[in-house]
């Protein structure tokens, strides 16, 4: 469909360009077309390895895939119709796109892996041969049985595949979604957010006096010449540019160290929160060197 996409675009659908806009138009509507190609797949795979499995995901999208190949066969007048089917086909073939090639690699287990070269280089071959085939016909359908054919075509086949796909469903090996993940990025970086949220600015140094004094914590004071040398050694030994809180608190914690307050055999994790090139101001101008 790519291959008469651009073509199609400005032989016919913004004919009402002024002529020397029309490649432009189409080049923009192509672009933005192959941004949610390479933009779904996010989706396909978190839907897939989260709620549906990769089958449903699949067989589903694909449907999509369908739905969109029909809507360009159908609206090759009207833009809004023909839009609509690229966003479909942009959905669905995204979609799928993370999870085909491991859908067939979960078909293998110890019992039958002698099978799997095969199998993909089988698989690869006939994405290869379908591409090539599509590439020659493509232009050839435009040209002498018109857009309608042209796009219905690929849409036909994609049907057709997707219910020999049905067919097969009791002969899978399904790997079902994995549940939620505690430490995955999404949700670490939620927390962070919203952590970095109920503490502003204005109000944390009372609540980290407040929870020192329900705990019967401590603290420790570290000046700015101890804060800069330490950030000094930070960068010398670790290659990091550390922020003044962050110098502090290696600082502090060599303090600890020293008065016995933390075992040599102790683990200590300390927050850096920043990079110290957002505060050259806090750094004398030598600081480098």
């Amino acid at each position: 469909m790519r291959n008469i996409l651009t073509v199609f675009l400005v032989s016919s659908l913004l004919l009402y360009l002024p002529e020397s806009e029309r490649a432009h138009g189409a080049k923009d509507v192509f672009h933005t077309f192959v941004i949610g190609v390479y933009f779904f797949p996010l989706l396909g795979g978190w839907l897939a390895d989260r709620f549906f499995g990769k089958y449903n995901t699949i067989f589903w999208l694909s449907l999509v895939y369908c739905a969109g190949q029909a809507c360009l066969a159908m609206f090759v007048t009207n833009r809004t119709g023909f839009y609509f089917g690229l966003g479909l086909i942009a959905l669905g073939s995204g979609g799928i796109k993370p999870c085909v090639a491991s859908f067939v690699g979960d078909q293998f287990d110890q019992t039958n892996k002698h099978r799997a070269k095969v199998v993909f280089d089988a698989f690869y071959w006939i994405i290869n041969f379908g591409s090539f085939f599509a590439s020659l016909l493509m232009p050839i359908f435009l040209r002498h049985l018109g857009p309608a054919v042209a796009f219905g075509v690929p849409g036909v086949l994609m049907f057709i595949s997707t219910m020999i796909l049905w067919l097969g469903r009791k002969q899978y090996v399904m790997v079902p979604p994995a549940p939620p993940n505690s430490h995955s990025f999404l949700r670490v970086s939620r927390d962070a957010i919203a952590s970095g949220l109920r503490v502003p600015k204005a109000i944390g140094d009372f609540l980290v006096l407040k929870i020192l004094r329900e705990s019967n914590g401590g603290a420790i004071a570290v000046d700015d010449e101890e804060m800069i040398r330490v950030a000094r050694e930070v960068g010398a030994s670790e290659g990091l540019f550390v922020c003044p809180e962050g110098a502090a608190c290696f600082a502090a914690l060599k303090l600890l160290r020293s008065a016995g307050k933390i075992g040599s055999g102790e683990l200590v994790v300390v927050f850096n929160t920043g990079s110290g090139i957002k505060y050259l101001e806090a750094y004398d101008p030598g600081f480098g060197g």
